[in-house]
């Protein structure tokens, strides 16, 4: 999740900049001498500050003036290793991974072909803390800047995403649901995360998709309608607003941070002009949502200016 890539981030700067700030010189810093509690926190191998007579072979998150020489040890050259842990974050990749460990590596690090496809729903903030770490020494900044930039990134989230009439087609869907109203707060696992819904809301089970998902009292009564054939069940019909993503994204929506992939689609309620949105794979959203045609009769129903509940 958004929040928990950002404090592992945070908790990376605040070790390395107490460790510079007691003069510790890291020799080797990279992913591999980091290790990742039980609460999500990070521990950062302090053996990596001890002298030793042992060879240091190159490895994938030298900077381009260690591969030349590597006495040259410093903040800078440990902030550009960051710079490719937070790459590495934000894409999941590994650096140079078509050429990981091949004899043209130090050309290639020297050459200055940096890693540059970063996705698109990203803080601005963050692409340009990235390309600082991965620039030349004396404009990449030290451990205390960065943590500072990090905690106030955190603090904003990820920039919002437009789906609306500009930046989206208009697709409807029927599907066949059960819905149970809850008399208390509760939670449901997702894969993005855990989403959450205050008292009153509902848990629709919606077999064609195999998704479990909670919705509030006023989006239930305005899109789902009760079935005579079988208790507990309901036709859900709606037209939403959906916007196809060609990178990964992050999306913050009212139950937290959701994630996709190149090809996934951020959706709409169509109904209303400022709806949650939420992230449907490529994969499901064609299986069940279709352009909208006139000709069929899909048309969008407003919300009403004074919006009531339904009761079901």
């Amino acid at each position: 999740e958004w929040d928990t890539m950002l404090t592992i981030l945070i908790d990376i700067c605040q070790a390395m900049a107490y460790l510079h700030g007691q003069s510790y010189q890291m020799r080797r810093f990279d992913p591999t001498h980091m290790y990742l509690t039980e609460h999500w926190r990070i521990k950062i191998d302090i053996a990596t500050c001890l002298p030793t007579t042992e060879e240091k072979k190159p490895t994938l998150w030298d900077s381009p003036e260690t591969l030349k020489d590597p006495s040259m040890k410093s903040e800078s050259t440990d902030v550009y290793a960051l710079g490719l842990i937070i790459w590495q974050f934000l894409t999941r990749k590994s650096p140079y991974e078509e050429n990981e460990m091949d004899e043209n590596l130090k050309e290639l690090v020297i050459g200055r072909k940096v890693p540059v496809d970063i996705p698109e729903n990203v803080d601005p903030a963050l692409v340009d803390l990235v390309e600082k770490c991965l620039g030349p020494p004396l404009g990449r900044g030290s451990f205390e800047q960065i943590l500072a930039k990090l905690e106030k990134i955190k603090r904003i989230g990820p920039p919002e995403i437009v789906v609306d009439e500009k930046t989206a087609q208009l697709y409807v869907k029927t599907a066949t649901v059960y819905a149970f109203k809850t008399a208390d707060a509760c939670q449901v696992e997702k894969e993005w995360g855990r989403q959450s819904g205050k008292d009153g809301c509902w848990i629709i089970c919606n077999p064609q998709e195999d998704d479990l998902y909670l919705v509030d009292e006023t989006t239930f009564g305005r899109n789902y309608k009760k079935l005579k054939s079988q208790e507990h069940q309901f036709r859900k019909v709606g037209a939403v607003w959906a916007r196809q993503m060609d990178k990964p994204f992050a999306l913050k929506t009212d139950s937290g941070v959701q994630y996709g992939i190149t090809g996934d689609y951020v959706v709409r309620d169509a109904k209303v002009k400022k709806g949650d949105l939420w992230v449907v794979d490529k994969t499901t959203f064609h299986k069940i949502y279709r352009l909208a045609d006139a000709a069929l009769g899909d048309t969008i129903v407003p919300e009403p200016k004074s919006a009531h509940n339904t009761t079901l």
